[in-house]
């Protein structure tokens, strides 16, 4: 997993997936099995409506094409990468660098939508953000 991407789930705070110690790095000991991410973001308009479901599993439905693209970018997302759409691209600026994989045809949406794969975090902007205190 790229470091990038390792410290981007840990400020989030989803625990490391690659940790030896704890559930995970049983999991891993025990049976063998390594956990993989994949991450598709998209920004914009979300409908959040009342909660549904039964005991555990009870939660908000959520409707609308923000959640849904970013379901279908998580589809496409190889294992341990982040899939973004345009509206989270343009919200990035240079922040970080993108690879481009062009229009995809994606289930729910008529033409095809332009996605962009994160590939690491700009040096330029971690220096940037360290002087500033937000890193």
């Amino acid at each position: 997993m790229p470091g990038w991407l390792r410290n981007w789930l840990r400020q989030v705070g989803i625990p490391p997936l690659h940790a030896s110690h704890g559930p995970l790095g049983k999991l891993r000991r025990e049976r063998g099995v390594a956990l993989r991410v994949r991450i598709g973001i998209s920004t914009g308009l979300v409908v959040v409506g009342e909660l549904i479901g039964e005991g555990e599993a009870r939660e908000r439905g959520v409707v609308g094409d923000t959640p849904n693209l970013a379901a279908r970018l998580q589809a496409i997302a190889e294992p341990d990468t982040v899939v973004i759409s345009e509206s989270t691209r343009r919200l990035l600026g240079r922040t970080f660098e993108l690879k481009a994989l062009g229009p995809q045809d994606l289930k729910g949406f008529k033409t095809p939508v332009s996605v962009w794969s994160i590939v690491r975090e700009r040096e330029s902007m971690r220096f940037a953000q360290r002087i500033s205190g937000r890193l």
